[in-house]
């Protein structure tokens, strides 16, 4: 009896500590690159927006990837954040066109 509690613990222990296979998977994650122009909106116009999106919105808070939200949830921020970054109806469309080349679709 002694003897098979001595085989049966070393084969659990050596079952436990074998190797493990799992299937292969080769799901490698597709790195996200963001747009810098689109129909409407230029490279130009892109970079000007993201320069002011950097200059006023990173005074108070860290850098928000456009693709966080649609634009509808663009515009509620924008509205909100506007004012407190006291920029002008002009510069919050810049940064508009800006956001609007990565958001997400509705």
């Amino acid at each position: 009896m002694k003897k098979s509690f001595i085989i049966l613990s070393i084969s659990l222990i050596a079952f436990a500590c074998s190797h493990k296979t799992t299937p292969a998977t080769t799901a490698v994650k597709e790195e996200v690159k963001n747009k810098e122009e689109s129909a409407t909106v230029s490279h130009e116009q892109f970079l000007e927006g993201k320069a002011l999106s950097l200059t006023y919105c990173t005074k108070c808070h860290a850098e928000k990837n456009p693709n966080r939200g649609n634009m509808a949830q663009w515009d509620k921020w924008l509205d909100k954040m506007a004012p407190k970054a006291k920029i002008s109806d002009e510069q919050k469309m810049k940064i508009r066109d800006y956001i609007s080349v990565n958001a997400k679709s509705m």
